[in-house]
């Protein structure tokens, strides 16, 4: 287990958005807030979502890295839409990696009766995280760092909990050792009954 100035460490060289220019960033930014909620919603947490965006996606387990390619392609429609490419360079960040997941979920249990979940799945995500939905002051934001970087560093525990899928029962697997498609899984079983 890491200390937390070895964590704080780990979060200050992962935090690097110098690839876009400003324009770029706050509209790509822009976009991908409206896809996790309303303008209402988007306004109260958005402290919360730049740091998702801020916030470099880094793989520590084979096939991790089909999630950032789940966000890269949220820049490829970004680019169709807008015309604005967004640099292969800019690293892939946990808010796309996290709206990547919300989308893979939403077809999953696709309810036609219902339609389209991606957002409030997208917040149960946030939820199960624990993050502060909104930062309030320096203090809330450095938790949410923390929990962030725990995320992507796989500091939760044996069950998940303290990731984006918690399981409550014992699962077979250690599920920081499994890639998040597996967990996912593992998830909508116990959750949805699948």
């Amino acid at each position: 287990m890491k200390t937390k100035i070895e964590r704080k460490k780990r979060v200050a060289s992962i935090r690097r958005t110098e690839v876009l220019s400003e324009g770029v960033f706050r509209e790509y930014f822009g976009y991908l807030c409206s896809l996790v909620g309303s303008p209402d919603i988007v306004i109260s947490r958005e402290n919360l979502l730049e740091t998702l965006f801020r916030t470099k996606f880094v793989t520590i387990i084979p096939y991790d890295d089909n999630r950032i390619e789940d966000g890269r392609n949220i820049r490829e429609e970004f680019a169709d839409l807008t015309g604005t490419e967004v640099s292969p360079y800019f690293p892939g960040t946990v808010l796309e990696v996290l709206i990547g997941i919300s989308r893979r979920l939403n077809f999953i249990l696709y309810d036609f009766s219902g339609g389209d979940k991606t957002q409030d799945l997208f917040w149960k995500l946030i939820e199960n995280l624990d993050l502060i939905l909104v930062e309030r002051n320096e203090s809330d934001t450095e938790r949410n760092k923390e929990i962030i970087d725990r995320f992507i560093t796989r500091e939760y525990d044996f069950n998940g909990r303290g990731g984006i899928f918690p399981l409550y029962r014992r699962p077979k697997e250690d599920q920081r050792k499994i890639e998040l498609w597996y967990q996912m899984a593992n998830w909508v079983n116990e959750n949805y009954q699948y």
